[in-house]
């Protein structure tokens, strides 16, 4: 299973205080914090990474995958707004890789930073974001075994013994 809360916390913690401003996830209902801040989404919960599972002592299987977030910094300052993307892209680029990677969680790829802008009623909120893929893991504890062997099989009315 992927350990979900464990990610988010050392995701937004480590860009929050990197950026010095609060990292919200997006689509809530309550009311966003003061400009500026980063809101983020996890728009792929987990993808294909090809892999095969590893297999563990004590029934645990292991596989790499791949989960995409999207971050957008929002500020009534557009000049804020691309300054405070772009410090959040050097953070995933570069300087927060180590502290992620100690943590299980691997930047594989940042995407290119685009203009989000918003228009609320008479006035913009200026908005700059991009996405970035993550590698981590999926952990199952899984008794593959739990099927018990069948020792004899009826096939066209013939029994069969099972070796």
């Amino acid at each position: 299973m992927i350990d979900i809360e464990n990610i988010r916390k050392t995701v937004v913690t480590g860009l929050s205080e990197y950026l010095n401003i609060p990292v919200i996830r997006n689509n809530q209902t309550s009311e966003p914090p003061k400009y500026p801040y980063c809101s983020y989404g996890i728009i792929k919960l987990g993808g294909e990474n090809k892999g095969t599972y590893g297999e563990y002592p004590n029934n645990v299987y292991q596989k790499p995958i791949i989960q995409t977030w999207s971050f957008t910094v929002q500020s009534n300052d557009n000049a804020e707004a691309m300054e405070l993307t772009i410090k959040a892209y050097d953070y995933f680029d570069l300087v927060g890789c180590k502290y992620l990677a100690d943590n299980n969680v691997i930047v594989q790829l940042v995407t290119d930073i685009s203009e989000r802008d918003n228009l609320i009623s008479i006035e913009y909120e200026y908005r700059h974001g991009f996405d970035v893929k993550f590698y981590i893991v999926n952990k199952i504890i899984a008794d593959t075994n739990y099927i018990e062997s069948v020792e004899l099989i009826n096939l066209n009315k013939q029994e069969v013994k099972n070796e």
